[in-house]
């Protein structure tokens, strides 16, 4: 079952919002020029905050990138250091591979602290890219629900001159 009341919880660039897919993208069919008017609105705000999200992920792909290689030349010194260290008066073999300095780049802490924030920044993004492509659908259900009501208007005449809307007077 779908549920549209799951609540969001985004915060990005300092700008926060916290509710649920039905508060974003219903439709109050009752109230339609209110729906009209607040559309582009809300497909703007939504819009801002994904592309300030894929800044934030840009940026911490960078920063990931750039502690990956400090660590890469700490952890290097420290697996070759601990492995020229003498065991029972016997030298140990002292090559450190890339398999060993991979295995300490991801299991250091500040590596993990670093690549789950990252990931956190892309499931915002991600959220916030679905949200304004279902803004975007939003938008075409308007359009389609306001031509059915221009349709329903024409048939029962509602009361109004079609000749004169048409001529302007």
């Amino acid at each position: 079952m779908i549920d549209l009341n799951m609540q969001l919880g985004i915060d990005v660039g300092g700008k926060k919002f916290t509710g649920t897919i039905r508060e974003v993208v219903g439709i109050n069919e009752g109230n339609l020029t209110e729906e009209f008017i607040n559309q582009p609105s809300l497909y703007a705000w939504f819009a801002v905050l994904s592309e300030i999200a894929s800044a934030e992920v840009e940026t911490k792909k960078f920063e990931t990138s750039v502690l990956r290689a400090n660590l890469d030349g700490e952890k290097r010194k420290e697996l070759s250091e601990q492995s020229q260290k003498e065991i029972e008066g016997k030298k140990k073999d002292g090559r450190v591979t890339e398999a060993m300095v991979e295995s300490a780049i991801i299991t250091d802490r500040r590596y993990m602290l670093c690549t789950q924030e990252l990931a956190e920044l892309q499931r915002q993004l991600g959220i916030l890219k679905s949200m304004v492509r279902a803004l975007e659908q939003r938008k075409d259900c308007l359009i389609q629900i306001g031509s059915m009501k221009r349709q329903e208007m024409v048939m029962t005449d509602f009361g109004i001159d079609l000749k004169k809307v048409r001529n302007n007077g």
